[in-house]
């Protein structure tokens, strides 16, 4: 009888302590976050990424929370350096729902790659475990340093993906008029239609954007790109965008469909400052790669002159769809990648 009460005394003892520790682990767990980034040069300076970008190994960011009413810093990380593929990891542990958080970039170790992209010198995360995102990690959006000089072979690129309107910026790309007579007579041209088109001219060109974006097979399901991810040519995605306080509607794209890249642009005009406008996943054309990925199946843009981001070019955070299955070189990828966490959603990859 002795023997008996002592064993139901110890596996009572036992249950409690398991639920104790059972809800402890819960919540130490969700405070904590891992966020992953890569630092990029941007050697078309055109502030998106194109094929002929190339990361950079050694470049400083950190990761800086901000509480959005007294805007006193909640959390800072020590600077962390990029590795050998131009890839970051921070670790953040504590939840932050009240706090707007931001990885930014510090330095570049290239002398011919250090001014910082306007559109992508920062990148917010989100770092609370009350946002409906589930899992640890967290993406930021790659951040970019633009080189001094684009390179020979960025006109054809931007030929070949349409745009033709970041000509300008590529310096030595384009011929420029010689003939002292002719960039007199363009001036006095240009200074004249300035003057009559001014207000009008001011006006449409901040309320007309771009929205550009990429929806991609997720090979790895692993809810982000990988060297192995691939383009969904002929994918649908379509743009809305509804306003903070009332909810309702504000701008609705038709649906639009990718280019054989797998990239899309939306036409925009209007100004949506007081919206939040989200690219949305719709549909995708593969059997074997159809299922929205939870991190990327929306991704917000500002759509808004008032924000302080110059240009009418607005890029989306790239949408992915899950393959049915993972890929059988996903294990060696992730390995060299160091994403271990990850391994569960391999399945028989990571056996």
């Amino acid at each position: 009888m002795a023997k008996a009460s002592l064993i139901i005394l110890v596996s009572l003892a036992i249950c409690i302590s398991s639920s104790l520790n059972l809800v402890y682990g819960e919540a130490s767990d969700r405070n904590k976050f891992t966020v992953i980034g890569r630092v990029y040069c941007d050697t078309c300076r055109v502030e998106f990424e194109t094929s002929l970008s190339e990361p950079i190994p050694g470049a400083v960011v950190k990761l800086e929370c901000k509480n959005r009413t007294d805007e006193k810093t909640t959390f800072q990380s020590p600077e962390i350096t990029t590795d050998n593929i131009g890839d970051y990891k921070i670790e953040v542990t504590g939840d932050y729902e009240d706090s707007d958080c931001d990885v930014t970039l510090v330095k570049s170790p290239r002398a011919d790659c250090n001014d910082p992209t306007e559109a992508w010198r920062k990148a917010r995360v989100v770092l609370t475990a009350l946002d409906g995102v589930t899992g640890q990690i967290r993406f930021a959006n790659n951040l970019g340093f633009k080189r001094k000089d684009a390179l020979p072979g960025c006109k054809k690129v931007l030929t070949d993906m349409g745009y033709f309107e970041l000509k300008n910026e590529l310096g030595n790309e384009f011929k420029e008029m010689t003939k002292a007579y002719q960039i007199i007579l363009v001036s006095l041209a240009v200074c004249i239609l300035s003057s009559l088109n001014f207000s009008y001219g001011a006006a449409s060109d901040q309320n007309k954007f771009t929205v550009v974006g990429l929806v991609y097979c997720d090979t790895c399901r692993v809810e982000f790109q990988t060297s192995i991810s691939e383009p969904i040519s002929g994918a649908t995605v379509k743009l809305e965008c509804k306003n903070r306080t009332t909810e309702k509607i504000t701008f609705q794209s038709p649906e639009i469909t990718t280019d054989k890249a797998g990239s899309y642009k939306i036409e925009v005009i209007g100004d949506y400052e007081d919206s939040d406008c989200d690219v949305n996943l719709v549909k995708s054309p593969r059997a074997d790669c159809n299922d929205p990925t939870e991190a990327w199946r929306k991704a917000r843009v500002e759509l808004t002159a008032l924000d302080g981001v110059t240009g009418q070019f607005r890029f989306a955070n790239n949408l992915g769809f899950k393959k049915k299955e993972a890929l059988p070189g996903c294990k060696k990828v992730l390995t060299d990648m160091g994403y271990y966490e990850l391994k569960d959603e391999l399945g028989s990859e990571a056996a």
